[in-house]
C-alpha cells in the first residue's frame, strides 16, 4: 500500500473524532439556541479547536523529527496537515457566514437599538 494511503488510514480517528464533536456541539446548541447560533458557535469552537490542535501537532512533529523518529513524525505530520486544511475549511465557512448574516445581523441591531438611546435636545 503507498505510503500516502497509510497515511490517509492513520489520521481517520481524529476525523471521526472531530465530526463527531461537531455533531454533538451543533445539536447542542440547536436544541438551546436555534440554528443560526449553533452555526456560529459550532465556526468559533472549531476554529479555535484547529488553532490549538494545529499548533500542538506541529510541536509534536518538530519533536519527533528532533528526536529522530521517521514513523512518529509521519504521523504527527498528517495529523498536523489535517488539522492545518480543518482550520482553513473553518475559516472559509466562518467568513461565508459573516458574509451573508451581517445584513440580517446589522438590521436586527439597529431595531433593537433604535427605541433605547434617545437624542437628547
Amino acid at each position: 500500500m503507498p505510503v500516502f494511503i497509510m497515511s490517509l488510514y492513520r489520521i481517520l480517528p481524529l476525523v471521526v473524532a472531530l465530526i463527531a464533536v461537531a455533531i454533538v456541539l451543533f445539536i447542542i446548541v440547536f436544541t438551546t439556541q436555534g440554528a443560526e447560533k449553533a452555526k456560529e458557535i459550532t465556526l468559533k469552537v472549531f476554529w479555535w479547536l484547529c488553532a490549538v490542535g494545529t499548533i500542538i501537532f506541529g510541536v509534536f512533529t518538530l519533536y519527533a523529527i528532533g528526536d529522530g523518529r521517521e514513523q512518529l513524525a509521519w504521523l504527527f505530520g498528517s495529523c498536523l496537515a489535517t488539522m492545518a486544511i480543518l482550520w482553513l475549511v473553518d475559516f472559509v465557512g466562518m467568513q461565508l457566514f459573516k458574509r451573508k448574516y451581517q445584513r440580517e445581523f446589522y438590521i436586527i441591531k439597529a431595531r433593537k437599538t433604535k427605541g433605547h438611546k434617545k437624542p437628547k435636545a
